[in-house]
């Protein structure tokens, strides 16, 4: 299911991130979600569209984003 707004996020997710990093968890989120398609061979597994677009969200949040040594995200610092 897509996410309209970040306040539609999990808590797990909230909870977690800055706001700004919820933002590219939606977008990374919900694009994934679009983009999703089942594999047409039955023989290769798959965890499913929710699993993928979570994958990708945490991915893109990765890209930007650190946890501290107090397990808070941080922005990363600009290379």
């Amino acid at each position: 299911m897509r996410y309209d707004s970040d306040s539609d996020l999990p808590d797990t997710v909230r909870n977690q991130l800055p706001a700004p990093a919820q933002a590219i968890f939606r977008q990374a989120y919900n694009a994934a979600w679009d983009d999703w398609q089942a594999p047409e061979d039955p023989d290769i597994v798959h965890s499913g569209r929710d699993d993928a677009a979570q994958l990708a969200a945490w991915a893109a949040v990765r890209e930007r984003y650190e946890r501290d040594t107090a397990d808070i995200w941080q922005p990363k610092p600009a290379a």
